[in-house]
């Protein structure tokens, strides 16, 4: 949606699931590389969600040694994700993996059913958001079917924009392994 193409899904199944993609573009006149990353499921113990974790891990790792880390977006349908999952999967890559130092921003799809407009799933849930100390730079809420999310897609693109760091932040590893984080985040 953010480079206008259809190239990444999250109808992938469990090999989509598993792995990072990096996707190349301009937005607005500017050069921009994307990692669609490993999403986080609902269940916090399964093997899935370690690899997915252990995953993040290495990316935040390679990305430290080059360019470092502009900006985190957090991508969520808004009828699936459970506050409680949001409140661990923000934890883990807003706090534990970018030490608080990344803007992250939230992308809330499927809004095409919210009445009166998509942006009320913001008004309703920023309240619970922020008394779980979930705190988002940005957000946009959108509409994702194909044909009308034309002009989601801009909107989308100006998040992007507005909150991405000029320098990319980098983090430097403690002693932690991917083991240990994981072990430290209960995943």
């Amino acid at each position: 949606m953010i480079l206008g193409s259809d190239e990444a899904s999250a109808e992938g199944g469990l090999t989509r699931r598993l792995q990072n993609d990096v996707y190349t573009g301009d937005i607005l006149g500017k050069g921009y590389k994307l990692y669609d990353t490993i999403g986080l499921g609902e269940e916090s113990r399964d093997a899935e969600s370690a690899s997915a974790t252990k995953n993040l891990f290495d990316l935040v790792g390679e990305l430290s040694k080059s360019g470092g880390i502009n900006l985190l977006v957090y991508v969520t349908n808004c009828n699936k994700q459970s506050l409680k999952t949001m409140r661990k999967n923000y934890s883990l890559m807003h706090h534990g993996l970018c030490n608080s130092m990344v803007p992250i921003v939230l992308v809330v799809t499927g809004c095409e059913n919210v009445r009166p407009s998509v942006d009320n799933w913001w008004t309703k849930n920023e309240p619970s958001l922020t008394q779980t100390g979930i705190s988002f730079a940005g957000h946009a809420c959108v509409c994702a079917i194909k044909g009308r999310n034309i002009e989601y897609q801009e909107v989308v693109r100006q998040l992007v924009v507005q909150h991405c760091l000029e320098d990319g932040w980098k983090q430097v590893w403690r002693t932690h392994s991917a083991k240990e984080f994981t072990e430290v985040f209960s995943i």
